[in-house]
């Protein structure tokens, strides 16, 4: 297989950086997407819609939430290099009476935010140059 040429043969010797953004990925899934995928309420933000279909949007955007509206996770993708480094995101499956700690993956920085607030006002996400898309992280206090 190609990919054995390029890929380590264990993690131990991926360089340290790496082998933590691995580790850190396979504990989110672990511990927040493997629960809830098979139950979790799903929301195409963009670019699916009625008018413009899939081909609409310079980005790519979905929520997945738990069915209690406790915990959840956002991947958003800017799918054109030239979309602007900004995009608005308005989670649709929270509650509204809940207030969110809501942690940015690239950077690690956690932000508490009313339910309400983040349906109606959205969080603006940055994307400058080096990152293509952000993980978004919640969970009612």
């Amino acid at each position: 297989m190609i990919f054995n040429f390029i890929l380590p043969k264990s993690i131990e010797e991926l360089r340290l950086e790496i082998r933590q953004k691995f580790l850190n990925y396979a504990n989110i899934h672990k511990t927040l997407i493997r629960p809830l995928i098979a139950t979790c309420k799903v929301y195409h933000l963009a670019p699916v819609n009625a008018t413009g279909g899939v081909e609409s949007s310079d980005w790519f955007a979905m929520e997945f939430t738990s069915p209690d509206q406790q915990k959840g996770w956002a991947t958003i993708i800017r799918l054109s290099k030239s979309a602007s480094e900004n995009y608005l995101f308005k989670p649709k499956g929270l509650d509204g009476r809940r207030k969110y700690s809501v942690t940015f993956d690239n950077t690690g920085k956690a932000v508490a935010f009313e339910g309400s607030q983040l349906m109606r006002e959205g969080i603006t996400i940055q994307l400058g140059p080096g990152h293509a898309s952000e993980l978004l992280l919640w969970e009612a206090d």
